[in-house]
């Protein structure tokens, strides 16, 4: 008998414990609804409050789009003959600021213009010729030397290194007589580093 009445209490406590527990969730449940109720009716209401406030705005800008300030010019020159693109970023000129498309285009009189906006105005042109960046490593007095190819295609000196030719295998100084090409500052100082 005794042990009936410790199971009917133990059950009494137990239904007691879920039933607590149970409204306890209800009202947690409840009161995340009409909070999200709630975010949702004042998202509503901030939306409905923009779109009046942007119809009651009055238009006061013009619609011509002039550079700033802070306007980037981008020059993308295409060489025809090494089909190579250079592309060449910089900061607007000063008397450039504040202008329009037509003012640019008179002030960049040989180049296309590609974009135009406040910020960027990307510009293009095309060459008949070789790109500046068109290396080629030769023997002089030595040491390697450095010569650019120029438009007709010739090897013009541009400056000696310091690099002893007289250290080198002999498979290095016969391409050296021939020329090693390089196009670009990065593939000529990575041959540069090679011979070090």
């Amino acid at each position: 008998m005794k042990k009936v009445w410790i199971i009917v209490i133990i059950s009494i406590v137990l239904l007691a414990i879920g039933g607590i527990t149970g409204i306890y969730i209800y009202n947690i449940n409840n009161t995340l609804n009409q909070n999200s109720i709630k975010a949702k009716e004042l998202a509503d209401e901030l939306k409905r409050k923009m779109i009046e406030e942007e119809n009651r705005t009055v238009s006061t800008s013009s619609n011509t789009v002039k550079t700033s300030p802070n306007s980037i010019v981008q020059k993308n020159t295409v060489y025809k003959i090494c089909n190579h693109t250079v592309q060449k970023t910089e900061i607007i000129p000063e008397e450039l600021i504040n202008k329009e498309e037509k003012d640019i285009e008179q002030y960049y009189k040989d180049w296309q213009i590609k974009k135009f906006t406040s910020s960027e105005i990307v510009l293009y042109m095309e060459k008949d010729e070789y790109c500046d960046r068109h290396y080629v490593l030769k023997e002089n007095n030595g040491v390697i030397a450095i010569y650019k190819v120029n438009q007709e295609n010739e090897a013009v000196f541009k400056e000696n290194t310091q690099i002893q030719v007289q250290y080198l295998p002999e498979v290095d100084l016969i391409n050296l007589k021939k020329g090693i090409y390089a196009i670009g500052e990065e593939k000529l100082n990575s041959i540069l580093e090679d011979f070090e």
